[in-house]
């Protein structure tokens, strides 16, 4: 009677054992699946969330900020007084940064008719 009790037991650890890996399995390749397709749907868009301009308080920018924003590449053509600097010929390593007077600024945007930002106008106050 013994040996039938722990036979049982052991069916039945195992067979619990066998479908958690098989859900383990079945989640993963589910998990997989959701993650292809939102990398796909990203690479798509182009930009994942994007904040709203009216909701952009706050548009005094200090003479750091302004320069940090210069140092990296430009993510839109920006405007800093009278000097126009494009996105797609930009190079920070050969911009004379001693052209940027050491003042605060006003961040303003420039918007498409989607809403897309497409220029970055930092004047001196």
């Amino acid at each position: 009677m013994e040996n039938i009790k722990e036979l049982v037991e052991k069916s039945a650890a195992i067979f619990m054992f066998c479908i958690a890996g098989t859900l383990l399995l079945i989640q993963y390749k589910e998990q997989y699946k959701l993650i292809s397709t939102i990398r796909v749907n990203l690479s798509k868009q182009g930009v994942l969330y994007e904040q709203p301009i009216y909701k952009i308080q706050d548009n005094k920018e200090s003479y750091k900020e302004v320069i940090a924003a210069l140092i990296c590449d430009l993510e839109y053509d920006v405007q800093v007084n009278r000097i126009y600097l494009q996105k797609d010929s930009f190079n920070p390593m050969e911009f004379d940064f001693s052209v940027v007077p050491n003042t605060d600024y006003i961040k303003t945007y420039e918007v498409d008719s989607s809403g897309n930002i497409t220029k970055v106008t930092y004047n001196s106050l």
